[in-house]
């Protein structure tokens, strides 16, 4: 599971099941809230998802974040610093985020949640010391997180200038 992304939580799995079900590559739930979850795990058998029941404690493990006894593990919605300057050549239209040294698991996660409801294209964040997708970032984001590319650069300063020579606006708080 390593280019993985955790979505932990009933709200987030049940999203990502429901809206981007293409991108879950499995779904780990925990033995002993089996019942508790049967909608979410009849919905995965549903879809030919593969469901890994284990014990809580593998769960713990998994995830950095509460995780009620749910876990999925998708495909991330990640951009590389090219695909995205490809990607915004097509259609240089649209608002873009850009973070810069965010650690907080739960900022980045609030984050994410705020740009899907506004339709934000892309959040963009410098590869270090900053936090990238995590579980608790996943849990905090409820879904915002499956329907935002998040792009990951080395240099945020020279995305910034590719980024006002297609056009865009670059504007800081």
């Amino acid at each position: 599971m390593n280019e993985s992304l955790p979505c932990v939580g009933v709200h987030a799995v049940q999203y990502a099941l429901t809206y981007c079900s293409e991108r879950v590559l499995s779904l780990w739930v925990d033995m002993d809230s089996i019942k508790r979850h049967q909608a979410l795990i009849e919905l995965a058998t549903n879809q030919d998802i593969p469901i890994t029941k284990c014990p809580q404690k593998q769960l713990d493990q998994k995830s950095s974040s509460q995780h009620q006894g749910i876990m999925a593990f998708l495909k991330p919605l990640k951009l590389s610093e090219g695909d995205l300057v490809d990607h915004l050549k097509q259609d240089p239209t649209g608002i873009l985020l850009v973070l810069d040294e965010i650690q907080d698991p739960h900022n980045v996660g609030a984050i994410l949640r705020s740009a899907a409801a506004f339709g934000v294209k892309a959040v963009i964040a410098p590869q270090r010391n900053a936090c990238g997708l995590t579980a608790a970032v996943s849990k905090s984001a409820q879904g915002g997180e499956l329907m935002v590319p998040f792009v990951q650069v080395t240099n945020l300063a020279r995305t910034l200038r590719a980024l006002k020579e297609l056009g865009f606006w670059v504007v800081g708080t």
